[in-house]
């Protein structure tokens, strides 16, 4: 039973692993701001379609990137803290299930997240207040389903995956 320890070393992984991906936002932000120092206009800019753009430029491909590092022995969060995804049944874990558990894990939080905050700058406060608590919903409603039974998350669920200490994970 993986319990509330593996929980939490769960957790840390995503915190890792997030840490990972706000390192390309971090460079476009360093960019864009040493432009305006300068009193140039920013070269990288999402101002035209922000909402559609940060999905398809950020949320999923950090999904994608997270999800063939699963298939591939683990994001680095994952590796740190000496967990696998394995599929159920043993074996190899595919790319497509690597892939569709991120989009569960990553892709639907982030998004809820980022289109509430493009709501609450347009101040929809209702659109935004519903988007972002969805958001939290998914990520807390992760973080007790890890903690419980077996740890299977929805995503899991969906996937056929199940997340391990690495030396509990089946011979390939």
């Amino acid at each position: 039973m993986p319990g509330f320890r593996h929980a939490g070393r769960r957790a840390v992984a995503a915190l890792i692993d997030g840490a990972a991906v706000a390192v390309p936002l971090a460079a476009v932000a360093a960019v864009n701001a040493l432009a305006i120092r300068r009193g140039a206009a920013p070269p990288i800019t999402l101002a035209r379609r922000p909402r559609l753009m940060v999905p398809v430029l950020v949320t999923i491909p950090a999904a994608l990137v997270l999800g063939l590092a699963d298939a591939h022995g683990g994001t680095p969060g994952m590796r740190a803290l000496g967990l696998a995804t394995a599929p159920v049944g043993g074996g190899d874990l595919s790319v497509g299930a690597a892939v569709l558990r991120r989009a569960v894990t990553t892709t639907l939080p982030w998004e809820l997240a980022h289109q509430g905050v493009w709501s609450a700058r347009g101040e929809q406060n209702v659109a935004a207040a519903l988007l972002l608590g969805s958001s939290y919903a998914c990520l807390i409603g992760l973080a007790v389903q890890a903690g419980r039974g077996d740890g299977r998350t929805v995503a899991d669920l969906l996937a056929g995956t199940i997340v391990l200490d690495v030396h509990e994970v089946p011979a390939r």
